[in-house]
């Protein structure tokens, strides 16, 4: 733009002044953030997208993010949420001409399920009883819930509900127990143990002498067990 300034003195002097000047332009702040599943999980930020229009040789110098409780600098990054819950998220962007422009929003970062089950170690052909302990966060959704769980028995065998059926195993060892579970917003978590299967003593016993009436016969055990010891 041209501003021009007409001065006329009071001997009826005139005089003009005609001075060039530049209106800068304002940016407009654009932020993103991206998760697998809006989950407690690091968060994809970037202002990236944010826009300023070519004149005067503008261009976006800064960035000033506030990530709940957190700020930053980049133009882009990972950020992790301390936990479920509401965040406010927003956006400062400025130009090399010192104008700016502002975005927030708030954000939902959903719990994962927390997990956990006992089971107890039992003998070959014994069923094993699976106890879950799991629950999830009803912060910052109400209506938070478990919508889905999958038993892993480390035995190429699977089960689907919250309470596992018992559990027969076919040989004696040591398995890896996993759980994991999917909440109503898709978040998922997991947790493994180890169950051990105790093999069951093979009887056997031989006798020697004479087995008649009267005549004094000796029975010797042969008793076995793969790992342990037989005490009885």
């Amino acid at each position: 733009y041209s501003i021009t300034l007409n001065l006329i003195s009071n001997l009826n002097c005139p005089s003009t002044t005609i001075t060039p000047v530049i209106v800068y332009p304002n940016p407009t702040a654009s932020l993103n953030l991206s998760t697998l599943n809006n989950c407690s999980l690091p968060y994809n930020y970037s202002g990236l997208s944010s826009s300023v229009p070519t004149i005067g040789a503008s261009s976006i110098t800064k960035y000033n993010w506030f990530l709940g409780s957190s700020t930053s600098s980049l133009s882009s990054g990972i950020h992790n949420f301390p936990s479920n819950g509401n965040y406010s998220v927003g956006l400062i962007v400025t130009t090399n001409h010192n104008c700016s422009d502002t975005v927030s929003r708030t954000i939902m970062v959903h719990p994962l399920p927390s997990l956990g089950f006992s089971v107890n170690a039992e003998c070959l052909n014994l069923p094993l009883a699976f106890n879950s302990t799991s629950s999830i966060s009803t912060i910052p959704s109400a209506t938070a819930s478990i919508a889905s769980y999958t038993w892993n028995y480390g035995d190429n065998t699977f089960g689907n509900t919250l309470i596992s059926p018992p559990h027969t195993y076919p040989s004696a060892q040591i398995y890896t127990v996993s759980l994991s579970a999917t909440s109503n917003m898709s978040c998922v978590s997991s947790i493994s143990k180890t169950v051990e299967v105790f093999p069951l003593p093979v009887s056997d016993f031989t006798i020697s002498g004479n087995p008649c009436f009267g005549n004094q016969t000796q029975f010797t055990s042969s008793n076995s067990i793969s790992s342990g010891t037989i005490f009885s």
